[in-house]
């Protein structure tokens, strides 16, 4: 908590700590996806969810929530707000 949790390096960490090593993007990648056309961000202390909108549709690039916050409502409500 604390900060600017939808700055890129704020996002990466919390990706960091939701996936495994292997699977996490980093600070570069996460600025990459939040410059590229219709990209949507809803981002929480804990979680975030990243979409992209386009031609009428839109798709979850990932939604990403601390494992200390899991089982709380988060990814719900952050794919709620989405939809």
């Amino acid at each position: 908590p604390g900060g600017d949790v939808s700055a890129p390096a704020a996002l990466a960490a919390i990706h960091a700590e939701a996936f495994p090593p292997a699977d996490a993007w980093g600070e570069g990648a996460i600025r990459t996806l939040l410059a590229m056309p219709g990209a949507v961000l809803l981002a929480e202390d804990d979680g975030f969810l990243l979409a992209r909108v386009a031609g009428g549709e839109a798709e979850v690039i990932t939604l990403a929530v601390r494992p200390a916050a899991r089982r709380r409502g988060l990814a719900a409500r952050l794919l709620a707000r989405a939809l």
